[in-house]
């Protein structure tokens, strides 16, 4: 019953916001009539609208807290962020150096590596020519 009285009240407030909204545009829309009474809100309509409403706060309070935890989060988050950029800085010199000290080594080593393996296939190859001369 309580509801009831609220819904009463709401409306009496629409109606008053009516009134004030037709003094000020004295041709309201053909289409909508003014507000003559209230109809009665069952009991039914009116639980419903408290459980609505119930959740509505609960959703609300919880979109505050979630927004406290990310004002007092992000500082949090922000200062191993800022260690984070440098280190990346460092590592990726430190890959650029280390890619062209290989580089300078293997262009100096590939030549001897070569003539190494030349020397080793040498006796190989000319132990295969000499197998194809006897057959």
């Amino acid at each position: 019953m309580k509801n009831s009285a609220e819904l009463r009240s709401l409306s009496g407030g629409l109606a008053e916001i009516h009134d004030t909204l037709g003094a000020v545009c004295p041709h309201p829309p053909p289409d909508f009539p003014p507000p003559t009474s209230v109809p009665a809100v069952p009991d039914e309509v009116a639980d419903h609208l408290n459980a609505l409403a119930k959740q509505l706060e609960m959703a609300l309070e919880l979109s505050r807290s979630l927004e406290a935890q990310h004002t007092t989060t992000q500082p949090t988050i922000s200062v191993p962020e800022s260690k984070v950029a440098p280190l990346e800085s460092l590592a990726q010199d430190t890959q650029t150096r280390v890619r062209s000290r290989v580089e300078v080594a293997d262009s100096t080593t590939r030549p001897s590596v070569r003539e190494a393996r030349k020397k080793e296939c040498e006796p190989l190859t000319s132990m295969f020519a000499e197998w194809k001369k006897i057959d």
